[in-house]
């Protein structure tokens, strides 16, 4: 017979062990670590997916930026902010909310995310790292 996972007390587990991680490291550099989100347009199923992301990281003790911009926002306009994110010292990881409106090329703005603040992976630099097993 299987195992039945309880989903719940794991994820209790998970963030009661995040949270004292984010304590320690609140204690050396006396700030909150923060994720930063950038969700374009006002796709609902993102819109929930944004606001658990807000919720998890005020669970934890992490600070949360969530930068809102309207569906027609350039891709020149977007790589600028996540440009800016990247140089933000406040800023320790960084992703956009998938999926982006058809004039902006996914690829590009994965790419414009440094790979040392991208929190989703997804930055070609990451993905090969994760493919030659060395995450």
């Amino acid at each position: 017979m299987g195992k039945i996972l309880d989903g719940k007390a794991c994820s209790a587990q998970i963030r009661a062990a995040l949270a004292s991680e984010i304590k320690t490291i609140i204690s050396k550099v006396e700030r909150p670590p923060c994720l930063a989100v950038i969700w374009v347009g006002e796709n609902p199923a993102s819109a929930t997916y944004v606001k658990a992301k807000g919720k998890a990281c005020e669970k934890i003790g992490m600070d949360f930026q969530l930068h809102h911009l309207p569906e027609t926002v350039t891709e020149k306009e977007l790589v600028a902010l996540i440009h800016s994110l990247n140089k933000n010292h406040n800023v320790d990881a960084l992703l956009v909310q998938l999926p982006l409106p058809k004039q902006i090329s996914e690829e590009s703005v994965v790419s414009a995310i440094s790979p040392e603040k991208d929190a989703d992976g997804f930055h070609p630099y990451n993905l090969g790292r994760l493919i030659m097993g060395k995450p």
